[in-house]
């Protein structure tokens, strides 16, 4: 990749894509650059190849935000836990969902039929 700005670029695509790779956001890659957000959109529309750069640093989020899951699980914590059987755990049978219907297909609510007679 290396520098291929012309001089009238602040910053190089390397520096650029680090900053995204660490942040992970437009934002936050301004904010480390110290910049604007439009300036990190701008690279971005020009250098494609940078798209890549936030898709790196999301992956590396959910990595980790995969092994916290996980050690949560390990040490008992109930959220997690909830979490991981409601979202892994559906071809065991956990799984929320809203009954539609009653037992036997009949209304949840029962009908009620009031007539009201004329005094």
């Amino acid at each position: 990749m290396g520098n291929r700005n012309t001089g009238k670029r602040k910053y190089t695509v390397d520096q650029m894509k680090q900053a995204l790779e660490k942040a992970g956001t437009l934002s936050g890659a301004a904010n480390a650059l110290n910049c604007s957000r439009e300036t990190v959109r701008k690279y971005c529309e020009e250098y494609p190849e940078l798209d890549n750069a936030i898709e790196v640093a999301r992956d590396k989020l959910l990595d980790m935000a995969e092994n916290r899951l996980w050690k949560n699980v390990e040490t008992g914590h109930p959220s997690s836990i909830f979490f991981t059987l409601k979202t892994l755990g559906k071809n065991r049978g956990f799984v929320e969902r809203t009954e539609t219907t009653g037992r036997d297909g009949r209304d949840i609510v029962p009908v009620l039929n009031i007539s009201v007679k004329d005094v």
